[in-house]
């Protein structure tokens, strides 16, 4: 009987601490909406590029903060990822994460395709004084410029991808007398309409904050854990 109310205790105080903490975590997403790191923005860049190297965004910190009503089904997210994995356009460039071109290129105007074509873990879209944007497979990181000093991140999810479709006629059918068929063909995902559909990322945010800010923000969980 002792062992079972023992055990009973132990489950119900591990219960309302996981809760606690999910309830700070929330918190310290919310406060980051308007947060500045005491960082340039090129030390900024630097930091989250090396995260993104070693693959070591949460530093071994466990985050919980509710999940947002607007991110799709892990099966169609899945499916986001993947596309934008194989490849998507911004700017006239083409950009892709595996090195297996899965798309017809021919319609693609890529003259001088060594500068248009990248191949990388992830990728560096925009890097310059007062902005960086960087692409991590479903996920948008980007970094601003506050003052010399001073900068600003913030991460989104893509929740829908943009693929144009475009149509050519199959000339061998109509050769062979078969006919005028249509084809269609899904080009790589068009990143500029694509960013129309994104939502913020505030596991990825509070994460950056324990590893970048790792003194600050263990303060400040504590802090608010010993309010509750």
């Amino acid at each position: 009987m002792k062992l079972v109310l023992f055990i009973t205790t132990i489950a119900l105080f591990t219960s309302c601490s996981v809760l606690n903490k999910a309830k700070v975590h929330q918190r310290m997403s919310n406060d980051l909406d308007k947060y500045t790191y005491n960082y340039s923005l090129k030390e900024l860049f630097n930091k989250v590029d090396a995260s993104l190297k070693d693959n070591s965004i949460t530093d071994g910190k466990f985050i919980m903060v509710s999940a947002d009503p607007r991110m799709p089904k892990p099966d169609a997210q899945d499916k986001n990822r993947e596309k934008l994995e194989e490849g998507f356009t911004f700017n006239n460039k083409f950009y892709m994460t595996s090195n297996d071109i899965g798309f017809n290129l021919l319609n693609l105007d890529f003259s001088g395709a060594k500068d248009k074509i990248f191949t990388s873990k992830y990728h560096v879209i925009k890097n310059d004084r007062k902005e960086f944007i960087i692409v991590d497979s479903d996920k948008i990181i980007k970094g601003k410029y506050i003052s010399k000093d001073k900068s600003s991140l913030k991460v989104e999810i893509i929740t829908r991808v943009i693929q144009p479709v475009e149509l050519s006629l199959d000339w061998l059918s109509l050769v062979k007398g078969k006919g005028l068929k249509i084809l269609s063909n899904k080009s790589p995902v068009d990143l500029e309409k694509t960013l129309n559909y994104t939502i913020p990322d505030k596991a990825s945010e509070l994460s950056y904050y324990f590893k970048f800010n790792k003194e600050e923000a263990n303060k400040k969980e504590a802090d608010l854990l010993k309010q509750l």
